[in-house]
């Protein structure tokens, strides 16, 4: 059993750090806001390690579901990408705040 069910991962300190913050906080709130998800979610803000290790951390640890938040979502508001880490990696990317929130709440199996 996974301590929870979704990690939120930012993109690496940069020159966007303000706004990757602010997504962050803006989708960890929203997340949360969903009864079936609350107390599921944590947010990795080791800043200084890559996406790409932290996805491999999170697999380590259990976490069943990455949502990474990285260069395209900054750029567009469909940017964001849910890792399904139990299904080999497998990767929906190009989803927007609320297609996340649809996405998780569909596949998320939270022991009560």
């Amino acid at each position: 059993i996974a301590p929870y069910q979704i990690v939120i991962i930012p993109q690496k300190k940069g020159a966007s750090e303000a706004r990757f913050k602010e997504i962050t906080e803006n989708l960890y709130q929203a997340l949360q806001s969903v009864p079936s998800l609350q107390g599921e979610i944590v947010i990795d803000d080791r800043l200084s390690i890559t996406i790409g290790r932290r996805v491999v951390d999170a697999k380590l640890q259990g976490f069943p579901y990455a949502v990474v938040i990285g260069n395209k979502a900054v750029e567009r508001e469909d940017g964001l990408e849910v890792i399904d880490i139990y299904a080999d990696c497998k990767s929906s990317t190009d989803l927007t705040v609320s297609s996340v929130i649809d996405y998780l709440c569909q596949n998320v199996k939270c022991v009560q």
